[in-house]
């Protein structure tokens, strides 16, 4: 996933909804998928950090959920977080004001990981 981690990073820098919403924004995002979890330090309005290891601080908000939750917001040709969330598929923990006052930053950040799904660049499994 490393390499998935390093273009999610250019993809968001360069994702006009995430960088003109998070351009007042100075904290992390975690995104936790089953086991597997990215963490993306944000400052304004750039991902200056992008990694697997956690940061010693924690998050700011967190959208976590199985892989079966991802995939349904993700692997369509609409982004369906919203949906997800309301079934409780996903969940979003830590600062949930920060979280909504990020709505287009999480929506731009949801579409790179949904055009990234699409290209194969990145792979969700369902447990078996």
């Amino acid at each position: 996933m490393t390499l998935a981690i390093k273009e999610l990073k250019k993809r968001l820098n360069s994702n006009e909804y995430f960088s003109s919403s998070s351009r007042f924004f100075d904290g992390i995002i975690l995104l936790e998928i089953d086991s597997w979890a990215v963490w993306l330090k944000i400052f304004m309005g750039r991902v200056i950090v992008a990694t697997e290891e956690p940061f010693p601080f924690g998050y700011t908000f967190a959208l976590k959920g199985s892989a079966e939750g991802w995939l349904m917001a993700l692997d369509s040709k609409k982004n369906r977080l919203r949906e997800a969330l309301y079934k409780r598929m996903l969940r979003v923990e830590g600062n949930t004001l920060e979280y909504n006052r990020m709505g287009k930053a999480v929506h731009g950040l949801t579409e790179v990981l949904r055009e990234m799904l699409c290209q194969g660049l990145v792979t969700i499994e369902e447990k078996k």
